[in-house]
């Protein structure tokens, strides 16, 4: 955490500061404890017996880097949950969201696969109800047939992570991100796995762009230490 905030000139005070305006409320976290790596967290009613989930974090550090954030995309709106909280940290922006509708085949597979799968729907039919969030039901493999902007200055994407989907997804966020930007690409696995194809896909993608590639860990203990959370920001090269 303490790297992070030093790449952006940032304290880790800063960020907590800024996830402690948007109060907690279950969506949010707030501090217990410090250890060597900086603060510690709790969830207040998610994942609270994992560690906490970064994710958040990384998100309210970008809403101090970023300027002027007119337009956020998100790929893969599961349970509304990071929907949210891209709408609170960036109030003035729109934040576009997209999942799969119920009669894809692909939602079919998942379904099978997370038997969380219909209550994350119900879920987010109640938190997608933000003045700033505008949801889309389309497959991915659709993106560019949507209104959408030309250009986002923050896109999270985190959507079907088996390929040849998971590269679709990452192509077309990298093709829209704004010069400055940040690119969020979700469960990057250090460790192999059949049905995580995410790092594989980065990995080749950061050996062709002139962006660095930054790697972040997605939780604090227990949490699986081998998740992370990649970031590309358009425009800081290697």
């Amino acid at each position: 955490m303490k790297a992070a905030c030093k790449i952006f000139g940032l304290n880790i005070a800063d960020v907590e500061h800024k996830l402690a305006d948007l109060g907690e409320d279950g969506l949010l976290v707030s501090r217990y404890d410090d250890d060597e790596t900086g603060y510690k967290f709790k969830s207040v009613r998610y994942y609270d017996t994992q560690g906490l989930h970064l994710n958040r974090f990384y998100y309210a550090l970008a809403s101090l880097v970023l300027k002027d954030v007119k337009n956020v995309l998100e790929i893969g709106t599961g349970d509304a949950l990071s929907t949210i909280v891209l709408s609170r940290l960036f109030p003035d922006a729109k934040i576009f969201t997209v999942d799969l509708p119920q009669d894809d085949p692909m939602y079919n597979r998942w379904r099978q696969k997370s038997e969380r799968a219909p209550m994350r729907r119900e879920q987010r039919q109640v938190r997608l109800k933000g003045k700033n969030i505008t949801p889309f039901e389309i497959n991915t493999f659709f993106l560019p047939t949507l209104d959408l902007p030309e250009k986002f200055e923050l896109i999270l994407a985190d959507g079907d992570h088996i390929y040849p989907q998971v590269a679709g997804d990452i192509m077309f966020a990298y093709s829209r991100i704004a010069e400055g930007g940040f690119l969020f690409i979700h469960d990057y696995y250090e460790q192999q796995s059949p049905s995580c194809h995410v790092k594989e896909v980065v990995d080749w993608l950061a050996q062709r762009i002139p962006e660095k590639l930054f790697v972040f860990p997605m939780a604090t203990p227990p949490g699986t230490p081998y998740q992370k959370m990649a970031l590309i920001v358009k425009g800081l090269s290697k």
